[in-house]
């Protein structure tokens, strides 16, 4: 791999509920990229962003976003990630700046 800064990497993730929806995912995708997950109905494409973006804790692997291991520095792998939560995920009857904090706050 080259010395190029990475805005997103996954090292051996593996995604899922009780057992695995995903196996073995390695990312690197480097700063100022653009990417996109395309796939049918059921491949884990939602999985895998709710797991990026610390939704879902991961079976196993790393995950590292702007250089922070989400696992070891939440907020700081938060606060370097861009993720638009659809509004029906959002908790109900809560303020913007309330979601926020339930978001940033979550999970470490």
């Amino acid at each position: 791999m080259s010395n190029e800064k990475l805005a997103l990497s996954t090292t051996g993730l593996s995604v899922g509920y009780s057992t695995p929806v995903l196996s073995e995912v390695n990312l690197a995708l480097p700063v100022g990229t653009w990417w996109g997950l395309l796939g049918p109905n059921g491949c884990g494409k939602t999985t895998l962003l709710d797991t990026l973006s610390g939704r879902l804790v991961p079976l196993a692997g790393r995950i590292a976003i702007g250089g922070h291991c989400l696992q070891e520095q939440p907020l700081a792998a938060r606060r370097a990630l861009g993720y638009a939560v659809p509004p029906d995920r959002l908790p109900a009857r809560l303020t913007g700046r309330e979601c926020l904090n339930v978001f940033i706050h979550s999970n470490g």
